[in-house]
């Protein structure tokens, strides 16, 4: 796992790119999020004062948010990092259900608000599935058909449609046996209904042109076509 020294350099890394880079060359701010380290590592205080330091990002990711607690935590860390700001606006969470008491929990975490008002206390955006994560906590076996996220999935699709959030799930670990990137991806959009379905892209193994031309591919995933 990462060091200590790490991970402060990856911040400082992080900042330094953001603070030096003209506004024109950066993706626009709805494209942009920092994922910051567990709020329970003696990181986050860190990352989330620095990485808010920058107009340009406006979402944050949030591993392992188990419980409301976690996100009234996440919040008041925002309301106390932007403090002495003078310019306001809304951060975006984005929460990512881990682990077996994140499932369980998913109705209350997926109703939250913050505290405060927004532009202070952020709001929360979206709900993430880290299959993989979700696994190890459970003890799942992980098969080719994936039947045993089928419960799971789509919890986390209703809670978050029920409460207007996006539904995202994360990278598909077969990236590079195409057909499975592709029915995995499918069926998560067509049948559980994700928002988006990341996964890590290779020119050479996701041509756009090998999907069905009622689905577009991009660099955040696929996505129905418009």
């Amino acid at each position: 796992p990462p060091s200590p020294y790490d991970r402060e350099t990856a911040r400082q890394r992080l900042s330094t790119f953001l603070s030096r880079t003209p506004q024109s060359k950066l993706p626009h701010h709805n494209r942009i999020a920092g994922r910051l380290n567990d709020i329970n590592t003696p990181f986050f205080e860190h990352d989330i004062s620095e990485v808010l330091k920058s107009a340009f990002v406006r979402t944050l990711v949030l591993p392992k948010i188990h419980s409301v607690r976690d996100l009234h935590h996440v919040s008041q860390a925002i309301r106390t990092s932007r403090a002495g700001s003078s310019t306001l606006f809304p951060i975006r969470i984005v929460a990512s259900a881990e682990n077996a008491r994140s499932a369980w929990n998913l109705g209350e975490i997926a109703s939250w608000t913050s505290e405060h008002v927004p532009d202070a206390g952020g709001t929360l955006g979206a709900l993430l599935f880290a299959a993989e994560d979700y696994c190890a906590d459970t003890s799942v076996i992980r098969t080719p058909s994936r039947l045993e996220l089928l419960y799971v999935r789509p919890q986390i699709t209703i809670a978050a449609k029920a409460f207007g959030l996006d539904a995202i799930d994360v990278v598909c670990v077969n990236y590079k046996d195409f057909d499975y990137l592709k029915d995995e991806s499918f069926t998560l959009l067509k049948l559980i209904l994700f928002t988006l379905h990341l996964f890590l892209r290779r020119k050479k193994l996701c041509a756009p042109q090998r999907f069905s031309t009622r689905w577009r591919l991009s660099d955040r995933g696929v996505w129905p076509r418009d």
